[in-house]
């Protein structure tokens, strides 16, 4: 196929650097104290979120648990707890594969081939399910990636799963 043949991008006005998917292989595998600094980033954000999404509802929430409609109070803490979960792990998660602490510390959420792109089911089992249950074995789910070259937890090798150090001083050179 020659160059002629080769279907250039509609750019209007974008400069267009490639249009090939981004060759993540070249990033390396996240280390576990960035990933455990992210992490705590990711709590404590997202504690703090929750805690002011529940702070409106704090006085129907005390009045509707020692009421005999005590159901209403366990619905409306799930459904704020769940909806606030989706909004800062699992939708960031399925549009960039980044938090707010991935991000802080150039962290990104891929595939174990480094395919960027993941089903929301896959994230949420991921994020609910296999950290559950590497706690739930004493830790030691976590304790795998202490054990392993690439440094992937249980739950990472599991859902075929991987966290790379994404952008860094040392492997991306600026422009300027």
């Amino acid at each position: 196929m020659t160059q002629a043949n080769i279907r250039q991008p509609e750019t209007q006005g974008i400069r267009v650097h490639h249009r090939y998917v981004e060759d993540l292989s070249f990033y390396p595998d996240a280390n576990l104290s960035k990933r455990l600094y992210a992490f705590l980033v990711d709590f404590i954000f997202q504690s703090t979120v929750m805690t002011l999404v529940f702070l409106p509802f704090s006085g129907s929430l005390e009045q509707w648990r020692v009421s005999p409609v005590a159901d209403r109070y366990h619905m409306l803490s799930f459904l704020l707890t769940t909806l606030t979960f989706s909004l800062y792990t699992l939708a960031p998660l399925a549009i960039s594969g980044q938090t707010l602490g991935k991000k802080l510390f150039g962290l990104r959420l891929v595939k174990s081939d480094y395919s960027s792109h993941m089903l929301v089911t896959q994230i949420f089992v991921r994020e609910v399910i296999g950290k559950t249950l590497a706690l739930a074995l004493v830790g030691v789910g976590f304790l795998v990636g202490l054990c392993r070259d690439d440094r992937r937890f249980l739950y990472d090798v599991v859902l075929k799963t991987r966290v790379i150090q994404y952008r860094d001083i040392d492997y991306v050179k600026h422009p300027y």
